[in-house]
């Protein structure tokens, strides 16, 4: 089997096939990967009244199928309080 073009990034790849022996065939296919659209969501309040007390709120990377790639929990409070 023979892949031209990348079969991660964006863009057209083409497989070719052939037989070996006595299976004499040659088959091609090409295939367009597409861009993903990444969404990024938030969870938490969009925004907090500062009370000396430590805020947190979550970021999920959500993958083009829906799923969560990756999730970031972000808290803290200012220094001194």
């Amino acid at each position: 089997m023979t892949v031209t073009g990348s079969t991660v990034n964006a863009g057209t790849v083409t497989f070719q096939v052939d037989g070996i022996g006595r299976y004499d065939f040659s088959k091609t296919l090409t295939m367009e990967i597409t861009k993903a659209t990444p969404q990024v969501t938030r969870t938490g309040a969009a925004s907090y009244i500062y009370d000396g007390k430590a805020k947190s709120s979550n970021i999920d990377f959500i993958g083009a199928d829906g799923s969560v790639l990756k999730s970031v929990s972000l808290s803290g409070k200012l220094p001194g309080t």
